[in-house]
């Protein structure tokens, strides 16, 4: 079939929202594991969900992970 960029963009999504599903089930097991919430957190940046992607950095980052701690700043989330 015809691959276009739409086509192309619901696949990037569908394959997002399901690493989402996968990080909440290993933050649901390991709550205190900072790494899921920032993996967590870049899916949903790919989906541009920006509310959601700085609710797991600060608890990323609460958790001590450096690259959450400077992904904040970046992102320009509210503290």
């Amino acid at each position: 079939s015809k691959r276009t960029l739409e086509t192309d963009t619901n696949l990037i999504c569908l394959e997002q929202k399901g690493a989402i599903l996968d990080f909440t089930k290993a933050i649901t097991k390991n709550p205190n594991e900072a790494t899921g919430y920032l993996s967590r957190s870049h899916a949903y940046h790919q989906l541009g969900k920006l509310d959601n992607e700085c609710q797991d950095l600060k608890k990323a980052a609460g958790l001590n992970h450096p690259t959450a701690k400077n992904l904040l700043l970046q992102r320009n989330c509210n503290f």
